[in-house]
């Protein structure tokens, strides 16, 4: 937005996980490129996955938030304020820039919450935590001009939250067309070392943990060990249950397991493979659709792919580019699996070039920011 001559204030918070973490002297640090300036937060170092700290530094994001707000004389008045969750104490602090700047305020969804919590963490709608936070949703979806989720049917959900009319836009995730790499590093050139060209490759690439189907994708490797002279199953990536599935999948002779490779390489390392799979497990909360962060990644290498899923169509012009199974059957999977192998290459690099324009046509940030 910046490069389109709009003037933008990003306001975001240092807690993460990575190993660069900078001691900031006050409660922020301002920085200025151009037409953008960022005010980066004080906040703790933080690991993956949900915690007590991780907690402790949205609430503190927030009071840092109001105080430059309040208090901050770089900040000044904007025309429009956009807030994005995963944390729903944002939506707060929206509601209260708003009121105090008098301005138009844009919600950003990533994840529907506290449904989540409620459909996928089996936590009770009576939960106090689920109660407060559903209510903080409410306020949040009443008080905005419009909302704008990655979900293409984030509607549905938003009228049966709240009776205002607010307008509702889909936004999928994005790319910087800018930002091209031609060559693989040399580590992730030995990585390539492990792949089998002789044999028709099959990778998943992502996080290897509880939520991303990874049994599914072993199950079906099981099943096809008859064809192991023809396939190969690879999964690159980490995750916290990754010695558990390389223990599980030790007598499996068509499954290999690679270190992740920079996200900057992700997709010049896929095209090596030539058919990428996205399991997604069937969850009920999938009817709003879903937009997961490897889908730029896999159009951006040029080769088909095959989900397991079966929520709300969410990937444009999927039939082009994929095939899709319904979701947690590992039996229909394989079976997809053997009939793409008959398939000729020819068709299948047809495909992969499908989702290279989708992806060039509708996902880069250009393009996003042209809609936003």
């Amino acid at each position: 937005m910046s490069e389109k001559d709009f003037d933008v204030t990003l306001i975001s918070s240092q807690s993460s996980n990575i190993k660069v973490y900078q001691n900031l002297k006050g409660y922020y640090e301002l920085k200025t490129d151009g037409y953008l300036k960022i005010f980066l937060l004080k906040g703790p170092r933080i690991s993956l996955g949900f915690s007590f700290l991780r907690l402790w530094s949205w609430i503190l994001f927030e009071w840092y938030v109001l105080k430059l707000s309040l208090f901050g004389k770089q900040l000044k008045k904007p025309d429009v304020v956009i807030i994005s969750s995963l944390s729903l104490l944002t939506f707060c602090s929206g509601v209260l820039l708003k009121w105090k700047y008098k301005t138009k305020l844009i919600i950003e969804v990533r994840d529907i919450w506290p449904l989540t919590l409620i459909e996928i963490g089996s936590y009770s709608k009576y939960n106090p935590i689920v109660i407060i936070l559903r209510g903080i949703e409410k306020l949040g979806y009443s008080s905005a001009d419009a909302i704008v989720g990655t979900m293409p049917n984030l509607k549905e959900h938003v009228r049966k939250s709240i009776k205002k009319k607010t307008p509702v836009y889909c936004v999928p995730q994005g790319y910087d067309s800018n930002i091209f790499v031609s060559d693989l590093s040399d580590i992730s050139k030995i990585k390539l070392d492990k792949i089998r060209f002789d044999k028709f490759s099959v990778v998943y690439a992502g996080t290897i943990g509880k939520a991303n189907n990874i049994d599914l994708i072993l199950s079906v490797a099981e099943k096809l060990m008859i064809k192991a002279d023809k396939v190969h199953f690879y999964l690159l990536g980490d995750g916290p249950l990754k010695n558990k599935y390389l223990y599980e999948s030790a007598d499996l002779t068509n499954v290999t397991f690679i270190e992740p490779v920079p996200s900057a390489e992700l997709s010049l390392f896929l095209s090596n493979f030539n058919l990428l799979i996205c399991p997604i497990a069937n969850q009920s909360i999938y009817r709003f659709g879903i937009s997961p962060n490897k889908i730029v990644d896999y159009l951006r290498s040029g080769r088909p792919i095959l989900f397991s899923y079966n929520g709300y169509p969410s990937f444009i012009n999927g039939d082009k580019y994929s095939f899709t199974v319904s979701a947690d059957d590992s039996e229909l999977f394989a079976a997809k699996l053997e009939a793409i192998l008959e398939m000729s290459e020819d068709t299948l690099i047809e495909m992969g070039k499908n989702g290279l324009s989708t992806v060039e046509n509708y996902h880069s940030f250009d393009f996003l920011a042209d809609r936003y």
